[in-house]
This record gives structure tokens, C-alpha cells and sequence, in this order.
């Protein structure tokens, strides 16, 4: 049901309180597999999307789901604090997306 998929990726500073990130996801093992993003840092949140420009992928919608949760769990996150993630597509091929993240206010 989950296939591994090679991402690189890059983040940069925007300004003092956004981040840049541009992922590269490229999936060759299985049209049936399911993959998940879960960009996870203590000092970053509130993932959004730039969809504005051509040939880049940008999800249906993102949050989390249930089969995504448990792998999480299986592999040890603490799943205390948010959690946001989104799907890749289900098909195999090469992916690009950007999205920010906004630095958060401490505790």
C-alpha cells in the first residue's frame, strides 16, 4: 500500500517570518501506492500552497488522514502537536511543488 518515493528538496529564507520550500518527488514503483508529506518542524507551520505557476503540482487539499497517522505512528512521531501533511498523486512520475511555511510564535 506505501512505496517509498525519492524527494529532494530545498527551503529558503523568504523574510523574517516565511520559508520557501520546493520539493521534488519523483515516484516510479507503483500506480497504487499511496505517499504522504508531512513537513515537520517545531518552529514552522501553516503550509501554504503556490499553485500560480506552470507545472507545478499542488495538492486537492491538505491536513492529514488516518492511513497516513499510522505510519506515523508506526515509525515513532509524536503526534501530539499538529500535523499537517497532503497526498502525492497516485500515479508514478516526477513531481514539483512550492509551498511556505510561517515561523511560529513560541509557546
Amino acid at each position: 500500500m506505501f512505496e517509498e518515493a525519492d524527494i529532494k528538496g530545498s527551503i529558503s529564507i523568504l523574510d523574517d517570518e516565511t520559508y520557501l520550500v520546493e520539493l521534488s518527488v519523483t515516484k516510479g514503483n507503483s500506480d497504487s501506492s499511496i505517499n504522504c508529506v508531512y513537513p515537520s518542524s517545531q518552529e514552522l507551520g501553516g503550509i501554504s500552497f503556490i499553485d500560480d505557476k506552470a507545472g507545478y503540482f499542488s495538492p486537492g487539499s491538505v491536513g492529514t488522514s488516518f492511513q497516513c497517522e499510522e505510519v506515523l505512528k508506526e515509525q515513532g512521531y509524536d503526534l501530539g502537536s499538529d500535523i499537517i501533511g497532503f497526498s502525492l498523486p497516485d500515479s508514478n512520475g516526477e513531481y514539483t511543488m512550492q509551498f511556505t511555511l510561517q515561523k511560529l510564535e513560541p509557546n
